[in-house]
């Protein structure tokens, strides 16, 4: 569904409402007939509908009628809203899925430098300072804790599944 059809048929919807509102007219009719009266006229052709003696007969007709096309037009554009939607989300999801294999070497590169510093961490024989200076030399060769924080957020931005900004 492109927006152009979308707005068509918003303006045919237009249209059509701008006739007469028929809802104050059908108020309290049962819908069975309502839906007998459209279905009584949708067969006939202008010429025919003309040819209805009883003018009485021929507007309620009409406007039985035109309250079932403004409600057809109507569930139309709500279908092609709702397709439109669904290929929406379906995009953003895509999207997320490409990004988050994108982000998976990233990601890898960070659980090894992680792992780096956990091996460390567990090394009894070296004091506070010889680890804390051995975490600065693997974070210095992971490019500094500024790229990898930079890295981190990038890669920990797509984790809930949340394809919503990745909608428009």
């Amino acid at each position: 569904m492109t927006l152009k059809n979308i707005q068509n048929w918003l303006d045919h919807l237009h249209e059509i409402e701008s006739i007469i509102d028929p809802k104050p007219f059908i108020q309290g009719i049962a819908h069975t007939k309502v839906r007998q009266f459209a279905a009584e006229i949708e067969p006939l052709q202008a010429g025919d509908v003309l040819k209805i003696q009883n003018i009485n007969k021929r507007y309620t007709l009409l406007l039985f009628f035109l309250h079932r096309v403004q409600n057809q037009v109507r569930d139309e554009l709500v279908e092609m809203f709702l397709k439109r939607m669904k290929c929406t989300v379906n995009a953003a999801r895509e999207k997320l899925k490409d990004l988050q294999e994108e982000h998976r070497s990233l990601e890898e590169k960070l659980i090894k430098t992680f792992g780096q510093i956990l091996n460390t961490a567990g090394d009894e024989e070296k004091s506070t300072t010889d680890f804390g200076d051995y975490v600065e030399k693997i974070l210095e060769h992971g490019k500094g804790t500024q790229k990898l924080k930079q890295q981190y957020e990038i890669t920990s931005a797509y984790h809930q599944n949340n394809y919503l900004p990745l909608f428009w």
